[in-house]
């Protein structure tokens, strides 16, 4: 059989974009209103979101961050923010196997009082988690800027370290230390060194 391929010629298949109602789409919704947010939650699980009886409509300005969110005839103020991580979106259709969609990045504040960070208008000062509160400002900390003597100070430390040596003003202690239990809690505590063979002294 002879090939009715060239040489050198590759064919290659044109992908057909997936139809824009089968894609999906991923956000956070961060409400400030717990009545509200209490009854978008319910509206989503009863999948009656999208429904024309529940009035839900979001718009924005373009080109821009602001919008409203519409939901049963009231009208509520909503900006994008920037996340100060990215959330991992997985989906499981029988909760043991789970498959990654997408990153989230932003996250859409619906209320008059976003979490802005200091000095910048477009990034949330807030994770989604509690231990993420306030996170710009507790752990993304702006880069300390140190002088060329003080560097140059430290490496000399560092290889005096490297040696064998304790750098000045400074002096090396080895300690043996052993985990121990007392009124219930974990410590660490040092270790007594044992008194070692007493030698007889000769008349």
């Amino acid at each position: 059989m002879r090939s009715t391929l060239k040489r050198g010629v590759q064919t290659r298949k044109r992908r057909v974009p997936a139809p824009r109602e089968a894609r999906e789409e991923h956000f956070v919704l961060r409400v400030e209103d717990s009545d509200l947010a209490e009854q978008l939650r319910e509206a989503v699980k009863e999948q009656v979101a999208e429904a024309k009886e529940s009035g839900l409509k979001l718009e924005f300005t373009k080109p821009g961050r602001d919008g409203s969110l519409e939901f049963r005839g009231t009208k509520r103020p909503v900006r994008v923010l920037d996340l100060p991580t990215f959330v991992e979106c997985y989906k499981t259709l029988d909760d043991i196997h789970c498959v990654k969609l997408t990153d989230v990045s932003q996250v859409l504040h619906v209320g008059a009082n976003p979490p802005l960070d200091e000095g910048n208008e477009l990034e949330s000062r807030d994770g989604l988690t509690h231990p993420f509160r306030n996170v710009r400002r507790r752990v993304f900390k702006p880069p300390e800027k140190f002088s060329a003597q003080e560097v140059t100070s430290l490496e000399e430390d560092l290889l005096a370290m490297f040696d064998g040596w304790a750098p000045p003003q400074h002096k090396f202690v080895d300690t043996e230390e052993q985990c121990v239990q007392k009124d219930g809690e974990v410590c660490w505590e040092a270790v007594e060194e044992e008194p070692g063979p007493v030698e007889e002294q000769k008349e």
